[in-house]
């Protein structure tokens, strides 16, 4: 029996909180785990993604299903960088 490759579902949008509330411009949800970035590279498949969200209404996404997913901070700017499956 082989095992089954987990991937990481993830959906990206634009900060609403920004630059008012947050100085990160990009909110992305990692298995429903939040995740602040200034920059976000993606290597592979996105697709776009609507949900609604209670007291916040319908939410916009680019998603995908990533395979891996690094996390870098260099001079206070966070970068995530996501390969898909």
């Amino acid at each position: 029996m082989t095992d089954k490759p987990v991937f990481k579902t993830v959906r990206i949008r634009f900060n609403t909180a920004y630059p008012l509330q947050s100085d990160k411009k990009w909110r992305l949800l990692v298995n429903d785990t939040e995740q602040l970035a200034d920059h976000i590279e993606v290597a592979g498949k996105v697709f776009t993604s609507t949900e609604e969200v209670t007291g916040h209404g319908i939410k916009h996404h680019i998603s995908c299903n990533a395979a891996s997913i690094e996390v870098e901070e260099e001079n206070k700017q966070i970068t995530v960088r996501i390969v898909t499956a």
